[in-house]
């Protein structure tokens, strides 16, 4: 059972003071509600008047989600910095997750795949997905399928070493370079020794 407190209008909306919510403040000009002020409401109710406030960030998080994928962090991170309350955007994000709109395992596999195929190493996908909030057994199924890093590697290492064998400086930028990328030096290693002066 939800009882409205209070219902006002403020600077970013409707300030709507819901027991037990606290105060949630809705993007959509929801006035109508100030009759209602005093009123318990029924779980029927409740549900009803969630649904109402949640929409204007719902559609907010539909748009975004149509402009690219996000991640569920990143989408809530968005509709509050567009000014949506972060209780409606939580909201929004369970109801496009619920729908299907926001599938963060299948995020984290296309964004690895993608900055693989840019040459990126596993220690840079990990990070950045992490940045963006997705789940560690989403980053560990996502980078686990990834193809071996070799092939990008030894690619690298032969576009800077231009046919010659790479002294030792030139090892040691290469080798800095590939560790930027994300690759980690137990991968880089045994492919950089075969293209470098003994």
């Amino acid at each position: 059972m939800a009882k409205i407190l209070s219902v006002r209008q403020g600077e970013g909306g409707t300030l709507i003071e819901l027991d037990p919510y606290g105060e949630i403040v809705c993007k959509a000009d929801k006035t109508e509600l100030l009759p209602l002020v005093g009123l318990e409401l029924d779980d029927e109710g409740e549900a009803e008047l969630l649904r109402t406030l949640t929409m204007p960030a719902l559609e907010a998080g539909a748009y975004q989600l149509g402009m690219r994928a996000l991640t569920r962090k990143k989408l809530v991170e968005k509709l509050v910095e567009k000014g949506h309350d972060p209780f409606l955007a939580e909201r929004a994000a369970d109801k496009l997750e619920e729908m299907g709109a926001i599938d963060d395992a299948e995020y984290a596999r296309m964004f690895a795949q993608d900055r693989a195929a840019r040459g990126w190493g596993e220690i840079r996908i990990r990070a950045e997905l992490r940045n963006r909030g997705v789940d560690e057994d989403y980053i560990d199924c996502a980078i686990g399928e990834l193809e071996s890093s070799e092939d990008a590697i030894e690619a690298f290492i032969i576009s800077k070493c231009h046919g010659e064998p790479l002294d030792r400086k030139a090892a040691k930028k290469v080798s800095d370079a590939l560790a930027r990328k994300g690759f980690r030096w137990d991968e880089i290693s045994p492919i950089l020794r075969r293209y470098t002066e003994d």
